[in-house]
């Protein structure tokens, strides 16, 4: 197994969607169950949409200019992601998917829940997103300080896929954004947020952390505190997470690392050492809430696999998260 944050959640949240999403799924598999599966894991919700837009934007767009020094117009940029998300809408509307592969799509490719299963084509959709994804862009490139912030840095890694081990479980971590601290000596994780509500990412940005630390040559450059940085995008001055960045230290390492092993645990009490072939579906639970099940991209998958019977909600049944705290200043 190879744990994420991305996957802890998904098990946190059902368990059943862990099976599809990360057991079942395949592209390259001869069963077509398994291939309906993996289609099933690219639908995109409204506002995954959104969230992957700003992201690939900021990703292709934004930070290579910062790495060449040149400070992105808004307006501009703000073009360029409409133009994106105008072509990615019409593939998903005019379903195109089913007679494009996704290799030749490229980044037009997109399949939206609500063309899929056929709940709405309405235009209003796109013109939602396309508001939230203008405000988070233009948020983020009118911010002086956010200028003052991310130019100028002697290193930049961008969206890069890192592995270390918790215990003899492989961990994979893709942090938005690395940059060199010359000043500290250090480095700083930056994780772009497109939410309306914040939350706490301690438990994210430690794993990131860990992964930097764990990459010998890349912590050799800087071996200084690791600062983290959760920086909400449609938050009109999002430099206000600058000024209370989580402080990663030893001590919080060491909790991260704890926790970590408490949740892996859990899911390989159920799947470690087993093929999917020799996993059944009536073994993992369903998930705490209805309305993560009515909002399932499998849950015709899952109403047919379990027995052939209706589906049945354990509120009960759903591991609680850990009760770790951790010591961030």
């Amino acid at each position: 197994m190879v744990w994420s944050i991305s996957l802890d959640r998904t098990w946190s949240r059902c368990q059943k969607q862990y099976f599809f999403q990360y057991k079942m799924a395949s592209s390259t598999a001869s069963d077509e169950q398994r291939n309906r599966a993996q289609f099933l894991k690219e639908l995109m919700s409204p506002e995954l949409w959104q969230g992957k837009l700003v992201h690939k934007v900021i990703e292709t767009i934004i930070l290579p200019a910062v790495k060449s020094r040149f400070w992105p117009n808004p307006e501009m940029v703000v073009s360029e992601a409409v133009a994106l998300a105008e072509r990615q809408f019409a593939f998903s509307l005019n379903k195109t998917y089913e007679s494009v592969p996704k290799k030749e799509a490229k980044g037009d490719y997109c399949v939206l829940t609500p063309h899929f299963f056929g709940t709405s084509d309405d235009r209003e959709i796109f013109d939602e997103v396309i508001d939230v994804v203008s405000n988070a862009l233009r948020n983020l490139l009118i911010s002086e300080q956010m200028r003052s912030f991310l130019m100028g840095r002697p290193q930049y890694r961008i969206e890069k896929t890192h592995y270390f081990k918790v215990g003899n479980t492989q961990v994979q971590a893709i942090p938005d954004l690395i940059m060199l601290n010359k000043l500290r000596g250090g480095f700083d994780i930056i994780d772009w947020k497109v939410a309306t509500t914040s939350g706490h990412y301690d438990f994210q940005v430690g794993v990131y952390a860990l992964s930097i630390k764990a990459t010998d040559w890349l912590f050799e450059k800087a071996p200084g505190e690791i600062h983290g940085y959760v920086i909400n995008l449609l938050e009109s001055e999002p430099a206000i997470a600058l000024a209370d960045p989580y402080k990663v230290n030893d001590e919080v390492l060491s909790s991260i690392i704890d926790i970590a092993y408490e949740k892996i645990e859990r899911i390989e009490a159920l799947v470690k050492g087993r093929k999917w072939q020799e996993l059944n579906i009536d073994d993992f639970m369903f998930a705490r809430s209805i309305g993560t099940c009515a909002l399932c991209n499998w849950k015709s998958m899952c109403v047919e696999m379990s027995n052939g019977s209706p589906a049945k909600f354990l509120p009960d049944s759903q591991p609680r998260p850990t009760q770790l705290t951790l010591p961030f200043d």
